[in-house]
């Protein structure tokens, strides 16, 4: 029992409930107050603007005061390993704005009401899946207590910078339904639930640049709503409206999408009504691809025969969880009573139908009760259990979830994590009471004494989620006195951000499993970012205990297998294009070829693969303090990198020799740079004939002008510079410049781009040029080279940008 995090928020009040804590598909946490959204984001895996990092100071002096005992095995050791530190931004909601939707303007019928417009506050919040931005970030959806839905992005730092509204979607969904009569226009415009899909999986490689997720919205006219947002213009699409009820559609829940055939995929949607009824729904995509014709996907729904439940009350609670090697199971809560429910069309299944559970009270405080409303519902895949916490801070645990479900008390679990609250809140009042010198000494003495909370003091959580899948969670909590019966107003609330471990769950077996299974069967297609996936894996490598007895094994995991046939494997197919035809070089197909570029550089589940594992080997190489033991990681890391190196090269020389007829000189300098990188010594045979070829096409075209496609002038002193190193550019002068990671041109433009995992820098595309002193391109291909690479070419991390 451990914890690792304890950050204060002043002033926050917040509505409990399963969402309001989150993790988005970029590994962002997102906490929901009624006024704010917080988007904080882990330090373990990122390397750019530590210095910006909120420090957990509480935990630095727990740890002071800790046992000096050596750990054992599954223990963590020292105070910088054991300290989790995280960047933070938030969304601030202005309940004056001008865009507050007046609903009387549409309808005054009394069923159209929305008291929410009275104090309007944040209500829900949901995430897509990482790459549907304009920056190939997250898209945060937003809804209020006045059914307003909007939609924000980060604009230039998803970690700390500021982030806007991009889209109101109400005036769309009035405008879609305006045939319809007043009051079913508002109320089918009115939203009271909102999820936004996971990443289509159509199971096709690469994967296809086109956006498969779908936000969908349950209504007041009990109708689901499927919006698909479009990057492009900062605009969404209804592509289809499903009727229910005539209830309002109060919780929604998707499971990831399963392949069916290849092109084919299908997800299957659960929803409650404000009656307690409890329904399925299936989705199916099919993704249609035709020459000289982008992209398309055809949505199909389908309301499945069997009812999930009928008239229940007040659900609180609903979410499926996919099970290894069994079909999805829902989970839903009413007070006191949690329910599972599985398919009974999958009899491969060790069980189906509806198991019910009712719920203990843990007497921890005066307001403990199996009535409170759950405020998080998570499945631990390495343990096969269920984690339920409500909102007095008890928790609850269901065991053997995906053979045989059977309900423990967890009272263990809450009594580790009423200890937790206790030391916590303790060491808060000190440190709010160490304002001068001459308190230290009574301080001092105050440690001395354990002061322990009582019965009278609850810890209120109002969020839950997992950081890992061994034992260590996040929650917030706030210190109350239910039994006071005072009125707290809003400047004295505190809510407290707690990362802390519960109970010990992680052995060596089940850490290498784990690293394992995410760096091998990681999928491109599902939308998420390696620091997502490998978060776990990146908080317990802190350990040097572990990375000492697991050493060898972890090299293991690391090592590619012949990564030679990893480079020359996997087919590139190139669009169709006719040299000097009508569609030469047209809008149409830059966009397909910029497409194809976006699917062969990060659309490989191979790839992706490679690219977590440089991660994790230039991160044990970081904290390894044996020198041989660097050196081994060091060693893998260079293989991987030219693993990927090689791959990126090849896709590109792919794409180049399959438009070199349209070369013009403003080209000559990127592609003379890609050949001379195939030709270097121990590129592979295959990639130096490619570069070969690609030669003598471009010498044979452009003869006589290719004597200084490879020296670029000194942005300061005009002098020529060599390309000697791909990383860094000097001059005869002893000016020093960075090279872009993606052209390796000089970077002499303020409009780049920085990775926030291996810090390397590339030119910002056209697009998002903002300042005046723009980037002078070297050619088409590069225009459109940089427009594909939405993310780092080696490790895979977002961009962010400084100015």
């Amino acid at each position: 029992m451990a914890y690792y995090t304890c950050l204060n928020f002043s002033t926050i009040l917040n509505s409990p409930s399963s969402k309001c804590l989150q993790w988005s598909s970029d590994g962002q946490a997102c906490f929901v107050t009624k006024s704010a959204v917080y988007i904080l984001t882990p330090e373990p895996g990122i390397n750019h603007d530590l210095y910006s990092l909120l420090p957990s100071a509480l935990q630095a002096a727990t740890l002071s005061n800790a046992s000096t005992t050596k750990p054992n095995q599954n223990e963590t050791d020292t105070i910088s390993q054991l300290t989790l530190n995280w960047f933070r931004t938030m969304i601030q909601y202005d309940s004056k704005s001008s865009d507050t939707c007046r609903w009387p303007d549409f309808s005054q019928e009394f069923c159209a009401v929305s008291l929410g417009s009275i104090d309007p506050s944040i209500w829900f919040v949901t995430f897509s899946p990482s790459g549907v931005g304009p920056s190939a970030g997250c898209v945060i959806c937003i809804l209020t207590t006045n059914m307003n839905l909007s939609l924000w992005i980060s604009t230039k730092n998803a970690l700390k910078g500021e982030w806007i509204k991009i889209l109101d979607i109400v005036p769309v969904l009035l405008d879609t339904y305006k045939s319809n009569s007043p009051l079913m226009r508002t109320l089918c415009s009115q939203v009271v639930s909102v999820e936004w899909t996971s990443q289509a999986d159509f199971g096709i490689q690469p994967t296809p640049s086109v956006d498969g997720s779908l936000l969908v919205c349950g209504t007041r006219a009990g109708t689901l709503i499927f919006l698909r947002f479009s990057p492009v213009d900062l605009a969404v699409q209804v592509i289809g409206t499903v009727y229910i009820s005539k209830e309002w559609i109060t919780h929604i829940s998707v499971t990831l999408w399963a392949v069916v055939e290849p092109g084919t995929c299908e997800a299957t949607l659960a929803y409650a009504t404000s009656q307690g009824k409890l329904g399925v729904i299936a989705i199916r995509q099919t993704l249609s691809q035709q020459a000289d014709k982008p992209i398309s996907i055809e949505c199909d729904f389908e309301r499945l025969g069997e009812n999930v439940a009928e008239k229940l009350i007040g659900v609180t609670a609903l979410k499926w969880f996919e099970v290894p090697n069994r079909t999805p199971i829902l989970a839903y809560t009413t007070p006191g009573i949690l329910r599972l429910w599985a398919s009974s069309m999958a009899p491969e299944s060790p069980w189906c139908g509806t198991r019910t559970y009712l719920l203990k009270t843990h007497k921890t405080h005066v307001a403990s009760s199996n009535l409170h409303p759950v405020v998080g519902l998570e499945y631990l895949p390495l343990h096969d259990l269920l984690l339920v916490c409500l909102l007095d801070g008890s928790f609850h645990v269901v065991k053997s979830l995906s053979t045989s479900p059977a309900l423990d008390d967890g009272e263990e679990i809450t009594r580790n994590a009423r200890k937790i609250f206790e030391r916590v809140e303790h060491l808060n009042e000190l440190r709010a009471g160490s304002v001068s010198e001459e308190k230290r000494e009574k301080d001092k003495e105050k440690e001395k004494k354990e002061v322990r909370l009582g019965r009278a003091e609850a810890n209120t959580t109002s969020a839950f989620s997992y950081y890992d899948h061994t034992g260590i969670v996040v929650w917030i909590h706030e210190l109350t006195r239910p039994a006071d019966f005072s009125y707290k107003h809003d400047a004295k609330h505190n809510s407290m951000l707690v990362v802390a471990r519960l109970w010990d769950g992680l052995t060596d077996e089940a850490f290498l499993r784990y690293l394992t299974e995410s760096t091998s069967q990681c999928k491109a297609a599902h939308g998420v970012t390696p620091l997502h996936v490998m978060r776990p894996i990146l908080f317990h490598m802190r350990s040097k205990y572990l990375l000492d007895r697991l050493h060898a094994q972890i090299l293991g995991v690391l090592s590619p297998q012949d990564p030679d046939s990893i480079v020359m494997s996997d087919d590139i197919a190139l669009p169709t294009w006719c040299p000097g035809g009508q569609g030469a070089l047209s809008p149409d197909f830059r966009k397909a070829f910029r497409n194809s570029l976006i699917m062969h550089l990060f659309g490989w589940d191979a790839l992706m693969s490679l690219r977590m594992k440089l991660s994790l080997a230039d991160y044990a190489w970081k904290l390894s303090e044996e020198s041989q033991r660097r050196i081994d990681y060091g060693n893998v890391a260079e293989i991987i990198l030219t693993c990927i190196c090689h791959r990126n090269l090849r896709t590109m020389l792919r794409h180049l020799s399959l438009v070199a007829p349209a070369f013009t000189v403003d080209d000559i300098p990127f592609v003379l740079r890609m050949v001379v990188q195939s030709l270097l010594p121990g590129a592979l045979p295959e990639l130096s004939a490619e570069g070969e070829r690609l030669s003598t096409i471009v010498h044979s075209m452009f003869d006589g002008q290719l004597t200084d496609g490879l020296h670029e002038l000194c942005p300061a002193c005009h002098v020529e510079v060599p390309l000697e190193n791909i990383v860094n550019a000097r001059c005869s002068n002893g000016h020093v410049w960075s090279r872009c990671s993606v052209t390796t041109f000089i970077l002499s433009t303020p409009d780049v781009r920085t990775c926030i995992g291996c810090t390397r820098k590339a030119f910002l595309p056209l697009s998002m040029h903002k300042s005046a002193l723009k980037m002078e391109l070297k050619g088409w291909f590069v225009e459109e080279l940089l427009e594909a690479v939405h993310r780092c070419l080696f490790c895979g991390n977002t961009f962010v940008s400084v100015l």
